[in-house]
């Protein structure tokens, strides 16, 4: 008997051991959602198919260094062929001879053919081979222009990777701060509630008048717009994570997410400078690709005086032909009537004038060239400017944390202070309740600074590459 107890009780165990893993929630870590958004989001999948095709114009423009081959292969069927049947009349040739005097021969009355005449039908097969041999650099400086576009569109994959992790980062730590201020409100509104009601008996006893009533009443008012706003922010950020993720079905309650502010100290502990130099180094994918675009625009310009007017394209080509009459292999006496061609040309091609248009294509270019140097230099000076600014956000935010955190310490012990005297019996509780309620704005005023602190973090750490044990 007391074995069997013994083994309803694992079963059943067991049973809801089951149902609890079936039933339970995934937990998305910010790496788990990292994952599903490098292989979900449509923005980064747009930018790796463009990689890819960069990568095939690359192959196309090496191409064009080996020999196009064209083969024609054809069939015709002539009613009325060119040439028909040659045919002499004898008498006529007779007649074209000096004879003897006397002599005079007499023709049998036949015409004689001397050709038949085509055939209705005729085949003709040709293989043409054409070799670049010089064409002033065409080639190569195609090939090194699309070899630098497609190194563009793999640096801006790797920026634009960059940007989702920064972006995840910054909404999980949203939704964390967020649901923080939510629950502060929560508890706030049980405080508001029950200030509302001191509020009502002191106006029935004739305490307060009429205005301070509503004074009350309007009070609670905003804390459940305050909420309501709160909760509007989250589920527009959890719209966006979806998006960012590919993940239709996420719930905050399935995200797994906190945030400290070590990494913010640990930040700053960098010299700003070493920062601002990491953020314009050559090793970052923004600053690469933006030297790549201005060595691309150069490499256009070059391409473009190649294909300056006077400047000869050499080619060889080479044809080999084969046709005739009858159909090789199944025709009789295909072999007899066939022939083959064989021909080698060395050809130049250029165009003499062109209206000066390929002059303004090259100045086009060169104009090009300068727009993307000052573009380079732009986007470097605006590196610098953001990051300089998040910087010292970075630095305002954790001075305004530091007074935050010790403001709630103060109003913590005001809380116990006024919380004695109510217990002794000669406090108020409005005014244990108010400094309740200041305690709780000051600790959602610090989850409002920490959500900004975390904006300006991400943004230069984005920009610098910066890592750290605390980044996420």
């Amino acid at each position: 008997m007391r074995n069997s107890v013994t083994r309803l009780l694992l079963s059943l165990l067991l049973f809801l051991v089951i149902v609890g893993s079936l039933s339970a929630t995934p937990l998305y870590t910010f790496e788990v959602l990292l994952e599903a958004a490098q292989q979900n989001n449509t923005t980064l999948h747009k930018a790796q198919q463009e990689l890819q095709r960069s990568l095939l114009d690359v192959k196309d423009a090496k191409g064009k260094r080996w020999p196009t081959i064209d083969f024609t292969l054809s069939g015709t069927y002539m009613v009325n062929p060119q040439i028909g049947p040659i045919v002499l009349d004898p008498d006529e040739i007779l007649g074209t001879i000096e004879w003897p005097a006397g002599f005079s021969p007499v023709s049998g009355g036949d015409y004689i053919t001397l050709y038949d005449g085509m055939e209705n039908t005729h085949y003709q097969a040709e293989m043409t081979l054409t070799q670049p041999i010089f064409t002033w650099g065409k080639i190569s400086k195609a090939i090194k222009l699309t070899q630098q576009l497609s190194n563009i569109r793999s640096l801006q994959l790797s920026d634009q990777r960059s940007k989702i992790e920064s972006e995840l980062a910054i909404h999980l730590d949203a939704l964390y701060h967020l649901g923080k201020i939510a629950d502060l409100l929560e508890e706030g509104s049980l405080i508001v509630e029950r200030l509302e009601e001191i509020a009502k008996e002191a106006y029935a006893s004739g305490l307060i008048l009429e205005l301070d009533l509503l004074k009350a009443t309007v009070g609670r008012s905003e804390l459940e717009i305050a909420q309501e706003k709160i909760a509007h922010q989250q589920r527009l950020l959890l719209l966006n994570l979806r998006t960012l993720c590919g993940i239709s079905n996420l719930e905050l309650t399935s995200i797994d997410h906190s945030a400290t502010t070590e990494r913010y100290h640990a930040l700053l502990t960098v010299n700003s400078q070493e920062l601002i130099n990491a953020a314009i180094s050559s090793e970052r994918p923004t600053i690469s690709a933006l030297s790549l675009s201005e060595s691309l625009a150069k490499t256009a310009v070059d391409l473009e005086k190649a294909n300056l007017n006077w400047k000869p394209d050499l080619a060889l080509v080479v044809s080999v032909g084969y046709g005739g009459p009858r159909l090789p292999l199944f025709e009789t006496d295909w072999y007899r009537q066939n022939d083959y061609t064989l021909n080698l040309t060395l050809g130049l091609q250029t165009t003499i004038w062109d209206g000066g248009e390929q002059l303004r294509a090259v100045k086009r270019r060169i104009s090009e060239q300068e727009s993307a140097s000052s573009d380079a230099i732009a986007a470097r000076e605006q590196i610098i400017q953001t990051l300089s600014e998040s910087l010292s956000a970075l630095r305002l935010a954790l001075a305004n944390n530091n007074y935050l955190e010790k403001k709630i310490a103060y109003l913590d012990e005001n809380i116990k202070i006024e919380e004695a005297k109510v217990a002794a019996g000669y406090g108020e509780e409005g005014d244990y309740l108010q400094v309740q309620l200041e305690y709780l704005n000051t600790k959602i005023a610090l989850e409002q600074n920490l959500l900004e602190a975390s904006t300006h973090f991400h943004t230069i750490s984005l920009l610098s590459g910066w890592q750290s044990s605390f980044k996420y």
